[in-house]
This record gives structure tokens, C-alpha cells and sequence, in this order.
């Protein structure tokens, strides 16, 4: 589709800014960075922190706000320079993320979080000297960084983690990890969906990998745990699992049950997956129960890569690896493949077996 962002107030920007843009066009090693937030006091400052410190590149920092209640305006209007630039949005990361796009000076553009921190003060400049060779025979490219986390100790389920933002899949590529694309390849994928209450970054990542390629670049992000948070780590893979299937099946009236069962359940501080299992069951029943297990089939196949990639993380991890760069998928192992594919399966449906018998125990 054309990539046509919503009508957007842009509150900081002048007449001048577009006279900017006409009459000094961006330099050599220039990148526009866009940030969207909503209540971000606690995260902004650090980032923006982080990216007045970057050299040997021009940044203009876009930071894209949905409506923010709290003090993350005067966190920004703390940094000074026309460099830093504030844009009012439409709620939704998506729209956000767009309307930041369209007041981007720049041809490279740079999507990062909100709680992301960056530690390498040549990170920036690495990547876009990274880009620049990426891009050399196409520029249908779309970076990203490994990622690592900031606020808790390293343990497996987060090392694993770790290791998948290395890979260049769709599967393994999200926002946290920073997205990287030259303007024209962003608009030719249409931009952001800021139709989907989320999974933006996912769909994007899908459509680049489809019509080009993904590609790792030098140093690393890293990021908040906080969506972790008290649900633990396993049952947001797992959810996270369930939200990738969705996608792929297309199950768009399971985003919308997901949200708003994600939202009861944060606010009572726990996560339940049960319900969301019975809400992609509930999806699958409506789309006819053989054309739903077919594509649940291709998805635990088209995953089943995942399962030796797991074993060769936890025989790292265990060796006593801290960074899980460099670890390599091995997808051609084919009897791995099929043995991963159909407990990936398997594993899908004795835990929506269990979940149903436990809930209708619990019924009694």
C-alpha cells in the first residue's frame, strides 16, 4: 500500500525548518532518529543522553509523542539544539513512528525506543558506514543491532534472547533492536501499519525481509526488561510465541482480544496464557479448524530452527559465554528440522489440551 501517515500537528515545526531542509540538504554520515513515546519521563532523558554523546555523524532527534500526561515534554525541552525536534501524534505506535518519519530531514532513518540505551558513543557512525556497504548493490535494507538488557543480571532465558537478536530473521527482529532503513525502502513498504494496536515492528520486519533483506550491524543496543516485569520470562516467550502465530495466520480479531486481556492481566500483576490460547483456538474454529492447523504446521516448521539454536545457546551459556554474538542458527541440520517442527506442534496443542482440563477443573 502507498504510504500516506495520518494528519499529524507538528507543534515544534516552522516554516523555517522546511526552508532548512531545501536550502542545506543533509551532509555526508546524517541520520534522523525517531523515538516515540507515551508518559516516558523515567526513559527519554537517558536516551537522548546517549545520543547528544554520538560522534562522527549529524543526528536529528524526532521524538514522536501520543499524548504523553506526564513530564516527558520538559525531559525533552531540557535538551537544547535544532537538531532536537518534537512532534504531536496520534496515539499508536505505529502512527507515531510515521508522523515522526514525515518530518525526517535526512534519507536515513533510525527507529529506536524509548528505553533503549546506547553505550558506544561511535555506535551511530559505525552503522551508517555499515548501512552504506549494505546498501551498496540495493538499499532494500533494513538494520538492526543485537540488543542486551541494562537492568537485571544476565540469566538464560535472557542470554537466549540475546542471542536471537544476532540472526537476521524476521522472527528474531523487533523494535527494540533499533530499525535502520534508507527512506525510499520505507516508503515503498508503505511504512508503518498504524492500523494494528501493536505487532507495527513485526509486520514491517516481515514485509523488508520479503522485498529485501535484514541485516545485523556493528555494537549493540540494549534495552529495558521491564515488559518482563513480574509476568517471568517464559511465559512472555511463550505468549510472544502465540502473538508471532497470529501474525502469521492473520488472526487480526485475536490482536484485539490479546490487548485487551494483556491489559486486565497487567493490571491485576499476573499473566494467564491460557486465555490467549483459548482466544487463538477461538480464531482458528472461525477460520475452520484444517486451514488453521496447516498454517500452524508452517509456522512450527518454519521455526523449528529455533529448537537447536536453543541447545547451542544453553551449551554457551553454560561454557561460560556472557556474549551470545557470533552464535549461528543451524537450520541445515534437516532431521532436527523435522523433529523441532512437530514438537513445536505437538508442544501447541498438549498445552491447549492442558489448559482447557485445567480450567474446567477449576470451573468445578
Amino acid at each position: 500500500m502507498p504510504f500516506a501517515p495520518r494528519p499529524t500537528s507538528f507543534r515544534s515545526i516552522t516554516t523555517a525548518d522546511a526552508v532548512l531542509a531545501k536550502e542545506n540538504p543533509a551532509p555526508r554520515g546524517a541520520v534522523s532518529v525517531i523515538i516515540p513515546v507515551l508518559d516516558e519521563e523515567e526513559s527519554l532523558g537517558s536516551l537522548l543522553g546517549d545520543l547528544s554523546r554520538q560522534r562522527g555523524i549529524r543526528l536529528q532527534v524526532i521524538v514522536a509523542d501520543g499524548g504523553s500526561k506526564d513530564r516527558t515534554r520538559a525531559v525533552f525541552d531540557s535538551f537544547e539544539g535544532e537538531n532536537f525536534l518534537w512532534v504531536d501524534a496520534p496515539r499508536g505506535r505505529g502512527a507515531q513512528l510515521n508522523a515522526g518519519t514525515k518530518a525526517a530531514l535526512h534519507e536515513d532513518l533510525l527507529f529506536l525506543h524509548a528505553d533503549t540505551r546506547i553505550r558506544d558513543e561511535d555506535l551511530i557512525s559505525g552503522g551508517f558506514a555499515a548501512m552504506g556497504r549494505e546498501c551498496a548493490g540495493s538499499s532494500r535494507v533494513l538494520g538492526h543491532f543485537a540488543t542486551g538488557f541494562h537492568d537485571r543480571p544476565l540469566d538464560f532465558t535472557h542470554f537466549f534472547l540475546m542471542a536471537k537478536t544476532t540472526q537476521n530473521l524476521p522472527e528474531c527482529v523487533n523494535g527494540d533492536q533499533g530499525f535502520w532503513l534508507r527512506k525510499g525502502f520505507f516508503r515503498e513498504l508503505g511504512g508503518f501499519d498504524d492500523a494494528l494496536p501493536y505487532l507495527e515492528d513485526m509486520r514491517l520486519a516481515y514485509q523488508a525481509f520479503a522485498g529485501g533483506k535484514i541485516a545485523l550491524l556493528p555494537g549493540k543496543l540494549e534495552t529495558s526488561s521491564r515488559r518482563f516485569g513480574a509476568q517471568g520470562p517464559k511465559k512472555r516467550l511463550l505468549l510472544n510465541a502465540l502473538i508471532r502465530l497470529a501474525h502469521e495466520a492473520d488472526a487480526r480479531e485475536f490482536y484485539g482480544r490479546a490487548g485487551t486481556l494483556y491489559g486486565e492481566q497487567a493490571k491485576a500483576g499476573a499473566l494467564r496464557i491460557t486465555p490467549f490460547f483459548d482466544a487463538l483456538w477461538k480464531e482458528g474454529k472461525r477460520e475452520g479448524r484444517w486451514r488453521f492447523m496447516r498454517k500452524l504446521w508452517k509456522f512450527g516448521a518454519r521455526n523449528s530452527w529455533q529448537v537447536p539454536f536453543w541447545l547451542d545457546s544453553r551449551r554457551a551459556f553454560r561454557r561460560g559465554y556472557e556474549d551470545p554474538e557470533g552464535l549461528a542458527a543451524k537450520p541445515e541440520r534437516l532431521i532436527l528440522r523435522v523433529i523441532s517442527g512437530e514438537f513445536v506442534v505437538f508442544f501447541f496443542f498438549a498445552a491447549l489440551f492442558a489448559g482447557r482440563i485445567i480450567e474446567f477443573k477449576s470451573r468445578k
